[in-house]
């Protein structure tokens, strides 16, 4: 799988068509459709500029695939739920490999779609004894 995983990635940056991606897998044009998107998908989050930003795309295709499939019970629901808290815990992790705190990135996890920031906004430096 990691062979395919990095031919995926070439298909992408080379912006391959379709036909070849299957081909080169092996699999039908509707599956390459699918690979090639849940890949972009993962390159999304894995190529995030910090993160909090990695945190909120996963957390977004999260709830994009739970709309696709349907929230039309409690258990789709608390499915839900659970996926947001792997993806919680993926930036528990991912921030203490790096040594940060989550109040780094407060004010990226804030952030709201169509708001005005002044630039540097989200470049301010953390210090330990900021209230923030």
């Amino acid at each position: 799988m990691p062979r395919d995983a990095q031919l995926l990635e070439t298909a992408i940056k080379k912006k391959w068509p379709e036909e070849k991606v299957a081909q080169k897998l092996e699999v039908s044009e509707a599956t390459a459709q699918r690979l090639l998107a849940a890949t972009q998908d993962a390159l999304a989050i894995v190529d995030a500029e910090n993160p909090a930003e990695s945190f909120r795309k996963a957390v977004e295709q999260s709830i994009h695939y739970a709309l696709e499939d349907g929230l039309h019970s409690q258990e789709d629901i608390a499915n839900l739920v659970t996926q947001i808290c792997y993806r919680a815990a993926d930036l528990g992790l991912l921030l203490e490999r790096e040594g940060h705190a989550l109040s780094q990135y407060s004010r990226h996890l804030r952030r709201e779609p169509d708001a005005g920031y002044f630039e540097d906004y989200f470049d301010e430096p953390f210090r330990k004894d900021d209230d923030a």
